[in-house]
């Protein structure tokens, strides 16, 4: 295992905080680019929390979209890689979101990709670019009631056509609390649409033992969700995610009303396989290759 981890984040700023993105190592500048990870903020921040680990350090530099497809027209990515090879830690994580490849060299690349993406996303454009280059993809949002099962199965065809080497793992988020619930009346709010509510609801009820006595998909409507809590009187706590608009408002109610406030973060489980496993196996070729680099 690493003697200590490095986020290198695209956030501007110094910030610490959960794991991101892929395990790689840094070896300075070079012509090689890190591939989107085209995936919502609980997506890419919850992969390596799995492992139990935390950066020792986060940097945050920036990159600005040029004229070529995925070429930076400006980054300071190299100058944020060099500070953190300088670090104390064994192990560089690159987070590489948005449409810009950063001018860094890296060793293994895990891509996070939605099943609710349209395909052209996946498979277009610069996807099979991404793909070739990908030692692991795994795919979020693969609920069927979101996308149909053989909708899921095309795109992982797709996926292989394009790179049958790599390695594909289907994944859907389910709530973790992070306080206690086990026998607890609870109330939960969510942004997700209402199946998925309910596929959270039926998760905190099988695996932590809660006992829900309502929910609300309106976490980001402020006025229906307090609408909403008013059929919360009769919850010990009330659970919400840690994002949108009203969370401020369930924190509030639950101060007013002397009920306990349990936030909760969506991580993402395997349908098939074990995710933790395939990061670590990940992060084995990671060290392979750059000590095969002899760097």
């Amino acid at each position: 295992m690493a003697n200590g981890i490095i986020e290198l984040s695209r956030a501007g700023r110094a910030r610490r905080g959960a794991l991101s993105g892929v395990p790689q190592r840094c070896s300075g500048e070079d012509d090689a680019h890190l591939p989107e990870m085209s995936e919502t903020e609980p997506a890419r921040c919850r992969f390596l929390r799995l492992l139990r680990r935390r950066p020792e350090k986060e940097c945050g530099p920036r990159r600005r979209f040029g004229p070529r497809a995925g070429q930076p027209a400006f980054s300071n990515v190299p100058e944020g890689a060099r500070l953190a090879c300088e670090q104390k830690a064994d192990l560089v994580i690159f987070e590489g979101s948005g449409a810009a490849n950063p001018p860094v060299r890296v060793d293994s690349i895990m891509l996070v990709v939605s099943a609710t993406q349209p395909r052209e996303y996946v498979l277009g454009y610069l996807g099979p670019y991404r793909l070739l280059r990908s030692d692991l993809v795994v795919v979020t949002m693969c609920d069927d009631f979101l996308v149909s099962s053989d909708s899921q199965l095309e795109l992982i065809g797709g996926i292989q056509a394009v790179n049958p080497e790599v390695k594909v793992l289907r994944t859907v988020f389910r709530p973790r609390p992070l306080g206690e619930v086990e026998g607890r009346r609870l109330f939960l709010a969510s942004t997700a649409p209402p199946r998925a509510v309910e596929a959270q609801c039926e998760h905190l009820e099988r695996e932590f033992g809660a006992v829900v006595v309502g929910s609300s998909p309106n976490l980001a409507d402020r006025k229906k969700l307090s609408a909403d809590l008013e059929r919360a009187r009769d919850a010990e706590v009330l659970a919400t995610e840690l994002k949108a608009a009203g969370v401020d408002t369930v924190s509030a109610r639950a101060e007013s009303e002397g009920k306990e406030l349990v936030y909760i973060e969506n991580v993402p489980v395997a349908l098939e396989g074990g995710l933790e496993e395939e990061i670590e196996n990940l992060e084995r070729i990671t060290r392979d290759r750059f000590a095969g680099r002899g760097e």
